[in-house]
């Protein structure tokens, strides 16, 4: 009976998804926003669409199905832009980087079924998307592209990548996370060095 009873690897992801589809479908209601309309709709569309597939996924687990959460997971991350609240997408990719080191601690108990590239790569890629937001954001709002900003990006980046690598030699997961914490300090020391000049030039602009 316990046998028969065991929660496979698959459907306890798909639980996990019908999970995530009925929190995005409620969200409009938790953070509640007059000014939301067509946003809100988009939400309650992508949330029921999650949860359905992943019902539908419980009974079959198929490729296709799989295909389908990626899509409106890639749509739920573009459409804030579509319809102006990209600001949105620093608040997902946090969100994403706090699951990437959930599948890091999974992996550091070797408990993880991935190897440890990708490990790295489900918290690079959430912090390249929010540094990235981040500098967006700035040059948007501050209507100007500073080559310095471009740098700081550069050398992000590098950090990033330089953690990917080392994973994939053969560098353990530990390891490569202590790297990873040098990326977003690229930022940091490069303000205090330098940027802070240049957020007062941009101020004095405005």
């Amino acid at each position: 009976m316990a046998a028969a009873n065991k929660i496979t690897d698959h459907e306890w992801q798909d639980l996990v998804c019908m999970g995530l589809g009925v929190l995005t479908l409620l969200s409009p209601w938790v953070v509640p926003n007059d000014d939301m309309g067509a946003m809100t709709v988009n939400t309650v569309f992508v949330g029921l669409c999650v949860l359905v597939v992943s019902e539908i996924e419980l009974a079959g687990h198929t490729a296709r199905e799989e295909a389908v959460n990626a899509a409106a997971g890639l749509w739920l991350m573009l459409s804030p832009f579509v319809f102006g609240y990209g600001h949105l997408v620093i608040f997902a990719a946090l969100a994403a980087i706090g699951a990437g080191l959930n599948v890091a601690a999974i992996s550091l108990e070797h408990e993880a079924e991935i190897g440890a590239p990708a490990t790295v790569l489900s918290v690079a890629i959430p912090i390249a998307i929010y540094v990235g937001m981040f500098y967006a954001l700035y040059s948007l709002l501050m209507h100007q592209r500073n080559r310095f900003h471009i740098g700081l990006l550069a050398g992000t980046a590098a950090v990033l990548v330089l953690a990917v690598v080392l994973a994939a030699v053969g560098v353990s997961v530990a390891v490569c996370l202590v790297v990873m914490v040098l990326a977003p300090a690229t930022t940091v020391v490069g303000y205090e060095i330098i940027g802070h000049r240049h957020i007062t030039e941009a101020l004095e602009r405005l």
